[in-house]
Formats: C-alpha cells, structure tokens, sequence
C-alpha cells in the first residue's frame, strides 16, 4: 500500500523512524507536537515526492540544505528552536507558504531573491533586525513579522505592489511608516500597533482597499 499522506501528533521521536523514511510517495507530511530535533540530511532524496512539509511544534535547531531542495510549495517550521536557515531554504523556488513563527531567527538571507513562487511570509515572535531588500522584489501577498526587533519599515516596500496584508505590530521599534506604503494599492490590512509611530504619511489616502 502507498501511503500519499502522513499526520503524526504528539509523538515521541527525536529523529525519524526508518519506516517513515521508506514512505517515498508521500506527498503530504506532518509531524507536530513532539521532541523531534534531526531532519534527516537527503530528505529531498527519500521525500521527492512531498509539497508540504510541516515539522511544526518541535525542538528543531536546524534545517539541512537538502530540504531547501524539495519541490514543496507549503514549509511550516514554527514553533521550533531555529536560530538561523539554509541558503537553499530562503531560496527555494517552489515554495509559496513559509511558516517560521516562534523561533529565533535573526536573519532572512539575501538568496531570498530566488524564491520566485513565495506568496505568504509568517515570521512572528522571531529576532529579526531589519528586512532585505529583495524580500520586496518578489510577488508576496502577506507578510507577518510581528514580535520582532524591527526599528524601521524599508522604504523599498512601496515596490511591493502585491502586497495585501501586513503585520509590524508589538515589540518592533518603527516610528516612521514610509511615504511609499501609499504604493500598496492592493493592500486591505497594516497593523502597525504597538510600535513608536507618532503619524502616518499623507499617502495612505491611496489605499482605497485598507
């Protein structure tokens, strides 16, 4: 029998049984709520097959390159213990739906540039300073950065036509909202609460969908 999908909560593994790893025609695989704390390197290899890849709610602490190298189009790592990700992760072409709240991540990597296909960026409760640049090249429709380190929204958001919801509310530093937010003519939400802002730049007036 082949199994196409697999959904394990509340377990008890810290790296995954063999008999998983034999399971090359899953498509889907969830495995939450547990003490996992190894992927194992060539996943890519052993799950060619996975378009989402949820280790959600684990005591991960690392990602191998190799799981940057899947077809996934869903990527969900919250809940973890990551300080930091591969190049191949934040560069995975394939990927639309990242989730990477509730770890300690510090650092989103210039090789985001290659993730053509991201759509959804989920990034509470992390240790983010700022933001790159080419995060706003690409086609995002929503980004979560909430509960950050952030003292700034980069004025390079206004190229970001796309995008349709955004979160920088509590425990960020801004004060200043950026003139180019009035770009966002799709935009339907902007929580910015919780922040040092004093007032908001007259071309939000634009945002007729807000």
């Amino acid at each position: 029998m082949l199994f196409r999908s697999l959904n394990v909560r509340k377990h008890n593994w810290t790296e995954l049984p063999k008999e998983i790893q034999e399971m090359n025609a899953l498509k889907v695989m969830r495995i939450n709520y547990g003490p996992l704390e190894v992927v194992p390197d060539g996943i890519d290899t052993s799950f060619s097959k996975v378009s989402v890849l949820d280790l959600s709610y684990n005591a991960l602490t690392e990602v191998p390159e190799s799981v940057g190298n899947m077809g996934i189009n869903t990527l969900q790592l919250a809940n973890n213990k990551l300080n930091e990700l591969p190049d191949s992760v934040w560069g995975n072409d394939y990927v639309f739906h990242l989730e990477l709240d509730n770890n300690n991540i510090s650092l989103i990597a210039s090789s985001i540039r290659s993730a053509k296909s991201l759509g959804r960026v989920y990034m509470s409760n992390n240790s983010l300073v700022n933001l790159p640049n080419e995060l706003f090249d690409l086609s995002v429709i929503t980004m979560i950065v909430d509960g950050n380190k952030l003292n700034n929204i980069p004025s390079r958001i206004g190229v970001a036509k796309s995008l349709r919801y955004i979160k920088f509310n509590n425990n960020n530093n801004i004060s200043i909202v950026p003139e180019e937010i009035g770009n966002l003519v799709k935009l339907s939400m902007l929580d910015v609460r919780n922040n040092a802002i004093e007032s908001l730049p007259t071309s939000m007036v634009n945002l007729k969908s807000l």
